[in-house]
């Protein structure tokens, strides 16, 4: 059977939002040689390193597999390597796509029992229960982790400087609310392009086509909190601000 790692892994679940609209709106040939292979790229760049010599490996402390719009990452050990590893994958997995319409992830982070066996593609345990559960209750593109995954980053830096305490607007069985979490954040790190600063800035696509907003009601108010978190947070745009 599988590997057992050490009974306890970090954990992501990362899933593409709006996933159904594009393969509702792509024929099967771009989803195959098109997205399918962005997709790909995405995830490889966010997983593997590139060395002096400018070859690409995979990182030798992080797992990953791919299920349709699911993305899953784990750590091959459990050592504060691997759980770096998990984060800052994510972290890119998140940011890259941000300022593309069509491939926008949401991610929950746990830490705790997880097995693998990925030969076999077999994959359980409380961690990916907990990811899979945190990265469903999310109401917009980015990252949540748990309380105990987030203790493992708690003042050491630089993995401290990507975290955020936030308001996050979640999705509970009583409702939509927010609650208040630790999450990746997105904003920090190389500069992006410029953002005004006022809400409906991110593109929008539907069927292909570039819409100024979209006509899911609750699609568009993911859109809107995913805009409300870089107004919040971006220290490089609240800087821009106050340039004459």
């Amino acid at each position: 059977m599988g590997e057992i790692i050490s009974g306890n892994s970090m954990v992501a679940v990362c899933d593409i939002l709006g996933y159904s609209n594009l393969v509702e709106s792509s024929s099967l040939h771009n989803m195959i040689d098109l997205h399918l292979n962005n997709i790909k790229n995405l995830i490889k760049s966010s997983t593997h390193y590139i060395n002096r010599n400018k070859d690409v490996y995979p990182s030798p402390s992080l797992g990953y597999s791919i299920f349709s719009d699911t993305v899953f990452l784990y750590s091959l050990s459990d050592t504060y390597e691997g759980y770096r590893s998990v984060l800052h994958a994510v972290y890119s997995l998140i940011r890259q796509p941000m300022f593309t319409p069509i491939y926008r992830f949401r991610a929950g982070i746990s830490y705790g029992e997880f097995y693998h066996d990925k030969k076999e593609s077999l994959y359980t345990g409380k961690a990916m229960v907990e990811a899979y559960k945190l990265e469903k209750i999310q109401q917009w593109s980015g990252a949540a982790l748990t309380e105990t995954a987030a203790d493992k980053f708690k003042n050491k830096s630089p993995e401290s400087d990507l975290l955020v305490d936030y308001d996050v607007p979640v999705r509970l069985p009583t409702g939509s609310t927010h609650k208040i979490l630790s999450v990746v954040n997105w904003t920090y790190g190389p500069r992006h392009p410029e953002i005004p600063g006022k809400p409906n800035w991110m593109e929008r696509e539907e069927k292909g086509v570039r819409v100024d907003f979209y006509k899911d009601k609750n699609v568009e108010q993911k859109i809107l909190n995913t805009e409300k978190f870089h107004s919040d947070n971006c220290i490089q745009c609240q800087a821009s601000n106050y340039l004459p």
